[in-house]
């Protein structure tokens, strides 16, 4: 008898904690969701509202359009509203200091060394990420510039990515000017690409023929720096 009541009071207590532990629960979830704050006029919005609201208020933007960051112009590459980032493609390849936009035809080798030859596996190969690189190459003058325009992240477009674009350019006249640099003074624009095609080899967009094709790492066949920057949303306009 004394062992059927203690058995029946541990049942009873682990149902009380069992109890505790969900109300405890409970109450922390609908405190997550109750958080607010209160607006200048006086209202009260959720933290999740007021998210929804700042993205509504920003413009919707499409794939090649003209935007301007810090004063130079831009072309969208994607637009996704639940990101508070954009990526955008320079609108002309850099000067020759890599300073700022040029609609001349600056052109400059790719890099001084193929640094990403003992790690290269097939092509495309990446090179955004790969280490190696210096601030007078076509990657270094891409990431320089990036930071000079407030950017939370720059690059060099990809071969991936310049392939999507031209399947797209056909249907898309915004597309087409945009990757092919038809806006340029000579309505072409030659550009690296941040993806190698060998250990000597890199990719890059050849506006005049409406291809993709490699040069040589160490040789200036035309190819200019052409940066993609990562930046806010409130920065663009």
């Amino acid at each position: 008898m004394k062992k059927s009541k203690l058995k029946t009071i541990l049942i009873l207590l682990i149902i009380i904690v069992l109890c505790l532990s969900v109300g405890v629960y409970a109450g922390y979830a609908l405190s997550a969701t109750d958080v607010s704050y209160t607006k200048s006029d006086g209202t009260t919005l959720s933290v999740k509202a007021a998210l929804d609201e700042l993205r509504a208020g920003l413009p919707t933007k499409s794939i090649g359009d003209e935007v301007t960051v810090g004063g130079e112009k831009f072309y969208v590459l994607g637009w996704d509203n639940n990101r508070d980032t954009v990526d955008l493609i320079a609108k002309y390849n850099l000067n020759s200091s890599g300073t700022a936009q040029s609609s001349s035809s600056v052109t400059v080798v790719f890099s001084s060394t193929n640094y990403w030859s003992s790690s290269f596996t097939s092509s495309p190969f990446n090179l955004n990420d790969v280490i190696g690189f210096t601030s007078t190459d076509a990657l270094g003058k891409s990431k320089s510039y990036g930071r000079s325009k407030g950017a939370v992240a720059s690059r060099l477009l990809s071969f991936e990515e310049a392939k999507a674009l031209q399947t797209k350019e056909r249907s898309n006249t915004k597309i087409a000017t945009m990757l092919w640099g038809k806006e340029n003074t000579n309505g072409y624009l030659y550009y690296w690409l941040g993806s190698a095609y060998s250990t000597s080899g890199v990719w890059g967009v050849y506006g005049r023929y409406g291809t993709l094709d490699y040069g040589t790492y160490s040789i200036s066949g035309g190819d200019g720096v052409r940066p993609v920057i990562t930046v806010l949303k409130s920065s663009i306009s």
